[in-house]
């Protein structure tokens, strides 16, 4: 597996557990929380 993929597959599980974290905490929109996932990760 590349570095590239590796990372990528990371991030994807990553936003997927700030969505559902995010959404347990009362809800904020999966697009808000996948800019703010961006933004943390540069």
């Amino acid at each position: 597996m590349r570095n590239i993929d590796l990372i990528r597959q990371v991030k994807q599980q990553a936003t997927g557990r700030w969505q559902g974290i995010l959404a347990s905490l009362g809800g904020r929109s999966p697009l808000e929380s996948s800019y703010r996932l961006s933004s943390l990760w540069g």
